[in-house]
């Protein structure tokens, strides 16, 4: 809603209804090319790197989405991110936030904490953002 208040102007308003205005946003939203890294996780909590013997910070991934750059990559589940493109990750939100600030086709570093055999391995990985594209994932 918009509301013009001015002595010399006479209250005038506009407003859109949800149904008007959602079919506009997203195909805005959709016209701008979005980097994605192409997982989901959740931020290491304190409790859970105790209880896990994880490292206290970090990203532990959920799932990968299907031909994204984190899994051409070789990302795989349960691996814990704990670096992009240099930037220490301390939760996905941040993750997320690092991500947005690249252009798709942008190739960055990620470093990230995989248990292989009960030992803990840092690995160095190379991963290009791909666009965003409307999923369920």
């Amino acid at each position: 809603m918009m509301k013009f208040v001015e002595a010399s102007v006479e209250g005038t308003g506009y407003a859109l209804t949800s149904n008007v205005a959602m079919p506009i946003i997203e195909q805005i939203r959709n016209q701008t090319p979005r980097p994605i890294l192409g997982v989901r996780g959740a931020t290491i909590t304190e409790n859970v790197a105790r209880a896990f013997s994880l490292p206290a910070m970090g990203v532990v991934v959920d799932s990968v989405i299907p031909d994204s750059g984190a899994y051409r990559a070789g990302i795989s589940q349960h691996d814990i991110i704990t670096s992009f493109n240099g930037q220490p990750v301390l939760n996905f939100e941040m993750l997320a936030e690092e991500v947005q600030r690249h252009g798709v086709g942008d190739t960055v570093e990620i470093i990230l904490i995989r248990r292989v055999r009960d030992e803990l391995i840092t690995i160095a990985l190379q991963v290009t953002l791909l666009e965003y594209r409307n999923t369920n994932f």
